[in-house]
């Protein structure tokens, strides 16, 4: 079902997980194209991944979800394998996302959760944690052609009631010079309505 979803054909593809197994182990990273929505129900089980994905020649996602896809993903932890040697960011995001009762287990890499496009909306007891001193949460507006319009935009819900443990970082890139400067363009935004944050290196204001 996964491996349909890598090609662009404006699919609607549902999983949900059966079986005895608690853990899921030597999964492939989840790769859903352009025009396609997934809906991956963990049904409270773990997914381990040991084959990452990506781009040509960078595959140390162990999700890249690109832009013009829809993804939900509810009720079980997702993770790299302990012997993956390619892992970096447990789930790389351009798509439409939705994060319900999830836990992103980033515990061995230095980031959880990138997304440089696209809506995401985490909802539920869904808890990020990522390595000591690493990123939990990166927001980029990616300033160039094919990503200017739309931006990076992430909201915590109000149902929120899980913990966000590392560091969280909203910026814009611009490709001349890669150039990292604050956002004043409103491309990048994080909406926070619940929640626990730890570790986070925000200001956070009532």
């Amino acid at each position: 079902a996964l491996n349909s979803v890598t090609t662009a054909e404006n699919k609607n593809v549902e999983i949900k997980l059966s079986g005895d197994e608690t853990t899921i182990t030597g999964a492939n990273g989840i790769n859903p194209k352009a025009g396609n929505n997934l809906s991956i129900d963990m049904n409270h089980k773990t997914i381990e991944v040991g084959g990452s994905v990506g781009s040509h020649n960078t595959a140390t996602n162990g999700a890249q979800l690109l832009k013009g896809s829809t993804v939900l993903l509810k009720n079980g932890t997702y993770k790299f394998a302990e012997d993956n040697q390619n892992s970096k960011i447990l789930i790389q995001n351009y798509s439409n996302l939705t994060l319900e009762n999830m836990t992103l287990d980033a515990s061995n890499v230095m980031y959880a959760l990138s997304t440089n496009c696209g809506n995401v909306t985490i909802k539920g007891n869904t808890n990020i944690s990522v390595a000591a001193g690493g990123t939990a949460l990166d927001i980029m507006h990616w300033e160039n052609t094919s990503y200017n319009t739309e931006g990076s935009h992430v909201v915590f819900d109000e149902s929120m009631t899980g913990t966000v443990d590392g560091k969280i970082e909203v910026y814009c890139w611009r490709n001349e010079n890669a150039i990292i400067r604050p956002v004043d363009d409103g491309g990048a935004t994080l909406i926070i309505k619940g929640g626990t944050f730890k570790n986070c290196g925000l200001t956070l204001e009532q």
